[in-house]
């Protein structure tokens, strides 16, 4: 009776305990799953704020960048039609006649690379969506979208003004854009499925969505939240709306285009911004239920355990009659202990507490000591310790008297040998007597590894301290952050301040960025992951943001709970913006108008390996018939170009070229390229690809073949002008030397031909011009030539077997000019004076041969005129006094009589920049001489090399001078002839350069138009090599020669100079006004600056100052002068 109640009390205790431990789950377990939800809800609504912004910032990117693109591609077609412009008003001006027809030329050129273009046409009348003068700053006007004329989609029309004829209102290039090409904007973009991108005009018409091309194009949404809300307050912002058009609710952006009338918009559906939000929070939900589900479990787990634990008291109860049986079978586990010690796989022993000898010791520590157990039984525990003997024993148990503490000490074998060896002991008593217990294990294998450990650990931190890039060791099990310098050094950072925590270390990351990469670190580290990487942007120490991308390692322990974690930050802010860069490079590449193509110069043949658009447009072969092929394709059939040649070169030597060359497209039709090649090297500098750049230049080729005939014939008759009659008259006297022939130059001049034109005018007088042209033409052989040197001056070119042939053909040039012409109402008889000679009678220089039939002609003159006269040898007495003059000039050079005097040149506010070096001659008898009395000897002589070489020097020596009394900045003008230029100018030029170390841009060289087309292309290529030196050039008196504009825009010029016969007038003559206007404004277009020569009034000096004329020249400012009182005037208060 008195167990049942111990028993009845017992199970009342047991109860309320599990009662109590019940309540106090429910209750922790409660706040738990509460605390876990209201975690969740933050974290959702966060998560859903952070997926706004970010939607927000995205769709305000795409639609800026959008409209940047749009922007891009009109103004590439504002470029084209601005083109159209220029070039119509260059044609007004050089060739009234060809106006439409090269106008029309142009706009079929600008058509045909503008395939995005429906139509291009020239109108006189204003469209109707165009104003008089656009927005500002733009001239390119858009109207409202439209369907295209041949009923195949929509278009956008533009417009532009262009300048018309003089007291003309202006013309309207006038053209209509494919809304499919803005399309091809829209495709590109990735907006999800509700998403699009569309472009408007500001009246509210639709242009194009991406969605859908032209279902809504025209459409009328000006009364949309777009306009209403949007526009109404800024020209870029977000709208979060429901759709007009199809009822879709889209968070979208909006930019206006600056200068254009059209307004790019990228939406994103409100249901694709929220989607991963929505499969987020359904996992929040999820995880929270699962957790309320454990909760429960565990309460349900608590009730059954309590049960449980009642009945085990019932049976302990039960068990007290049993503690008989478990005392026997105590005994049974003694004996069950003591096989499990002896048969123990490690070695152990049990020694005496007291006087440390060994007692008992098992068969693992007979084999791993070496002893047997005889001797084993008979030693001392200090035998086998080593360095500690019986007293460090006594006091070793002393201090640490509790079991089960592992301990190092080394111990010795019987052999000798020692070894590392963890001892785990605890006190006992063993037959009667107080023991100690030992079991020992071998850890030299564990030492070894934690010695190579630690090896490893110093080899890590050298490395840290070695590397330039921010290394870190966090250790997880405290928090602790470690970096090395190089976190310093890149970041400014003094980490154990600023990053000796994680938490410091996350307060450094961009805010927009923190969050993001937290929960990645963190979830690597939660899910097992061993590695761990991410980019983010980490705020320096001066304010900025670096980009990083951070990886590390991480370590965990046998558990899989990691410990540690290694890593290295690299600052990658460069290569981002690299391949930002890149990108926006590709997207140029892939707009451009040229041609772009890349070929790989280490691979056989060089294949090319990409193309741009551009390319296939203008060549009709697709990227895929192109890549793999070397580009020499496009020529052909046709490989004897002397462009090839050059191309060759260049890629031997790794060089930049620039060639033209005609190639061929997919249909077999040619055009002619003009292709810019340039070698690509990396790092290293080791060549590794060409890029090269394809113009089309079909057109401008025809226009400058057009103007190159203008160049070389006469514009009234058609006939050749003096340098092609000088050609042919070079070639008929080098075939007559071959042929054992005979050439006849003849030299006609119309007598009085003044009365014509001021009597019946100049109509009249170039009718007369035309009239004579012909009947030349008429009068002479085929294969002569017939050529007008200006005025009423014509030359012919005769090929006949001997001198007879040559005087009665000159005989019937002049009958046929005798007979009376009918011009208009008026019958006219023009009397010609001719004079001839012969070659190789009369001379063999095409130059010669000319001076001696003008001196025949002028002998006809004298004779009384309309009459024929041979050349004859008196003619040439005053040659004879030329070469007397020859003579007379080598001597002065030899004497030193050439003397320098120097003409300063002012900007528009009258202050020096430069100064021209004037030659002059000390002649003993005739005194001081202007260049106009020898200077043309010295050029057919030959001796304007020595003489310009010696100018050359001399100016450069004063400019020392002038440096000293510090005027070197000063530019130095000196001329320079055509025999110069064929007989060593540019190293006469480089080595005046070295010998007096003039710097960049102070010496200029003067040279006219007739120098240059002497021998264009080498002059063009040594015009090019003393650019590079360092030396300016200039083209002196502007418009008076013959040129080709074709060698004029390819000239490496700084300068154009106006001739005096043009500034002369100005204010008074309206020509010489339009003639140095347009010079002033075509040196402008090319970037060249313009000085003009001969200013000598006030009136002059505005005007040319007013139509920016950069420099001026003439005795309003200077005279020429002595140097010394140049530099007299320099240092005097004039200068100033």
């Amino acid at each position: 009776m008195q167990r049942d109640h111990r028993k009845d009390r017992q199970d009342r205790s047991f109860g309320a305990r599990a009662r109590r431990r019940r309540n106090r789950a429910l209750l922790v377990g409660g706040l738990l799953v509460a605390s876990v939800c209201a975690a969740a809800a933050v974290v959702a609504w966060n998560d859903l704020r952070v997926r706004q912004d970010a939607g927000e910032r995205y769709v305000r990117e795409m639609s800026a960048g959008l409209a940047r693109n749009l922007e891009l591609s009109l103004a590439n077609l504002e470029r084209a039609f601005t083109g159209i412009g220029a070039d119509l008003v260059a044609i007004r001006q050089r060739a009234p006649d060809a106006a439409e027809t090269l106008t029309d030329e142009a706009v079929r050129g600008v058509l045909s690379r503008h395939a995005e273009l429906q139509d291009l046409a020239l109108v006189d009348t204003r469209p109707a969506f165009a104003t008089a003068t656009g927005q500002a700053g733009v001239r390119l006007q858009a109207g409202s979208p439209q369907p295209a004329s041949d009923r195949d989609g929509w278009v956008l029309p533009l417009a532009l003004a262009l300048p018309g004829a003089p007291d003309a209102p202006p013309r309207w290039l006038v053209g209509h854009l494919r809304v499919e090409s803005l399309h091809a904007l829209l495709r590109e973009l990735d907006l999800g499925r509700n998403g699009t991108a569309s472009f408007v005009h500001r009246d509210g018409r639709v242009i194009t969505r991406a969605d859908a091309l032209d279902r809504y194009a025209g459409t009328d949404i000006g009364q949309s939240a777009l306009f209403t809300e949007g526009l109404r307050v800024a020209d870029a912002g977000l709208l979060d709306a429901r759709s007009d058009l199809d009822r879709t609710r889209r968070l979208t952006g909006f930019h206006a285009l600056p200068h254009y009338p059209l307004i790019a918009t990228v939406g994103v559906g409100r249901d694709d911004l929220l989607a991963g939000w929505w499969a987020f929070v359904s996992a929040l939900a999820t995880g929270a239920f699962l957790l309320l589900l454990a909760w429960l479990f565990g309460v349900r787990m608590l009730v059954v355990g309590g049960r449980r634990e009642q009945a085990l008291s019932a049976d302990i109860a039960r068990s007290e009659g049993t503690i008989t049986d478990l005392t026997a079978r105590m005994r049974d586990a003694e004996a069950q202990y003591q096989y499990l010690y002896e048969l123990h796989p490690l070695p152990a022993f049990v020694y005496d507490r007291d006087s440390l000898r060994v007692l008992a010791v098992n068969d693992a520590a007979i084999a791993e000591y070496g002893y047997t157990r005889e001797a084993f039984l008979q030693l001392a525990a200090d035998a086998i310790a080593v360095g500690m003997d019986g007293d460090g024993i006594r006091g070793e148990i002393a201090r640490a008297p509790a079991p089960h503490v592992g301990r190092r000490f080394r111990h010795r074998r019987r052999d000798g040998s020692t070894f590392a060896a963890m001892m785990y002991a605890s006190s006992l008593y063993f037959l009667g007597r107080p023991a100690r217990l030992v079991l020992i294990v071998d850890i030299s294998d564990g030492e070894r590894a934690e010695a190579e450990r630690a090896r490893t650990e110093a080899r890590f931190q050298m490395v840290a301290r070695a590397t330039s890039d921010a290394i870190w060791d966090w250790d997880l099990t405290t928090g602790s952050l470690w970096w090395n310098e190089g976190f310093t050094t890149q970041y400014g950072w003094d980490w154990r301040v600023h990053a000796a925590t994680i938490d410091q270390w996350s307060a450094l990351l961009h805010p927009d960025d923190e969050a993001r990469v937290a929960g990645e670190l963190d979830a690597a580290v939660a899910d097992g992951a061993t590695e761990w990487r991410a980019q983010y942007r980490l705020r320096r120490a001066e304010g900025d943001y670096a980009w990083v991308e951070d990886r590390g390692m991480i370590l965990r322990d046998a558990d899989g709970v990691a410990v540690r974690a290694v890593g290295g930050m690299l600052d990658v802010t460069r290569r981002r913006r690299d391949e930002a860069d890149l990108r926006l490079l590709r997207r140029a590449v892939e707009a451009t108008e040229n041609g772009i193509l890349i070929a790989d110069a280490r691979a056989p043949d060089q294949p090319v390996v990409y193309v741009n658009p551009a390319f296939s447009r203008i060549t009709g072969y697709a990227a895929d018939e192109t890549v793999g092929r070397n580009c020499r394709f496009l020529q052909g059939e046709e490989r004897d170009q002397p462009a090839r040649v050059a191309i060759r070169d260049a890629i031997t030597q790794a060089r930049e070229v620039r060639v033209q060359l005609r190639n061929y497209r997919r249909d077999g039709t040619p055009f002619w390229n003009e292709l810019r090649m340039a070698p690509v090297r990396d790092q290293e500098g080791e060549l590794t690809h060409f890029v090269g750049i394809l113009n089309n230049i079909t057109e401008r080729r025809r226009a400058e073949e057009a103007l190159a005939h203008r160049a070389t014939h006469d514009e009234l008759t058609g006939l050749p002008n003096r340098e092609l009659v000088m050609e042919r008259l070079a070639d008929a006297v080098s075939r007559a030397d071959a042929a054992d022939g005979c050439v006849g130059l003849v030299f006609v001049d119309l007598d009085d031909f003044k009365l014509i034109n001021d009597s019946l005018g100049h109509a009249s007088g170039d009718e007369v011009l035309r009239t004579v042209g012909r009947r030349l033409l008429g009068a002479v052989r085929p294969g002569d030539t017939v050529g007008r040197f200006g005025g009423d001056e014509f030359v012919i070119v005769m090929h006949a077997a001997d001198r007879d042939a040559i005087a009665r053909a000159t005989e019937g040039v002049f009958a046929a000019l005798s007979q009376p012409m009918e011009i208009g109402a008026a019958s006219l008889q023009i009397t010609p004076s001719i004079g001839y000679c012969r070659h190789p009678e009369d001379g063999d220089d095409p130059a010669l041969l000319l001076r001696h039939a003008d001196q025949a002609m002028y002998q006809a003159k004298q004779q009384g005129r309309n009459c024929v006269v041979a050349y004859r040898e008196e003619f040439g007495l005053q040659a004879t006094q030329r070469l007397a003059l020859v003579s007379q000039l080598r001597d002065a050079l030899q004497a030193d009589q050439f003397a320098l005097v120097f003409q300063l040149q002012f900007d528009q506010q009258r202050r020096p920049v430069g100064m021209e070096a004037l030659l002059r001659w000390r002649h003993p008898e005739r005194g001081l001489l202007a260049p106009d009395a020898f200077i043309g000897i010295c050029e057919d002589s030959g001796l304007i090399v020595p003489i310009g070489r010696w100018v050359l020097r001399e100016a450069a020596r004063h400019h020392q001078i002038l440096a000293a009394h510090g005027w070197g900045h000063l530019r130095l003008a000196v001329n320079v002839s055509a025999a110069q230029f064929q007989q060593g100018l540019v190293d006469d030029v480089l080595s005046v350069l070295q010998a007096f170390q003039l710097p960049d841009g102070i010496l200029e060289l003067e040279l006219t138009e007739s120098v240059v087309m002497a021998s264009p292309d080498h002059v063009i290529r040594d015009m090019a090599r003393l650019r590079d030196a360092g030396v300016c050039i200039a083209i002196d008196d502007f418009g008076t020669g013959y040129s080709s504009l074709a060698y004029l825009k390819r000239l490496p010029l700084h300068r154009v100079k106006l001739d005096r016969s043009f500034v002369q007038d100005l204010g008074r003559d309206p020509d010489d006004e339009a003639i140095c206007d347009a010079i002033i404004r075509m040196a402008q277009r090319l970037g060249l600056c313009t000085t003009a020569e001969g200013v000598e009034t006030e009136q002059q000096w505005h005007w040319l100052a007013t139509h920016g004329c950069e420099e001026l020249q003439g005795y309003l400012f200077a005279r020429p002068a002595p140097f010394e009182d140049v530099l007299a005037w320099l240092e005097g208060p004039g200068a100033a």
